[in-house]
């Protein structure tokens, strides 16, 4: 469970497994690449009418990007701040 305006990030190897590769190319420009991953995404909160999707705000875009899936996101531990 995400914390509401926590540092987040995508899980370790998050886009191994996309088959779409203008979606890999979206999410590589929010986050870099698994060896270069940085703390993107403030999580705002759980959309009420869309259970297990959430509002994110990206540092990189200083974008809002509403719909992402919570479970494929994790907490960036207070040391990697």
């Amino acid at each position: 469970m995400l914390r509401q305006y926590a540092w987040v990030r995508p899980e370790k190897g998050f886009w191994k497994d996309m088959d779409d590769n203008d979606c890999k190319s979206h999410y590589k420009k929010l986050f870099g690449t698994d060896d270069e991953i940085h703390p993107g995404l403030i999580y705002f909160g759980e959309i009420p009418n869309m259970p297990g999707h959430g509002i994110f705000y990206s540092s990189k875009t200083k974008q809002m990007i509403c719909g992402l899936h919570i479970e494929d996101y994790e907490e960036v531990p207070e040391d990697d701040c």
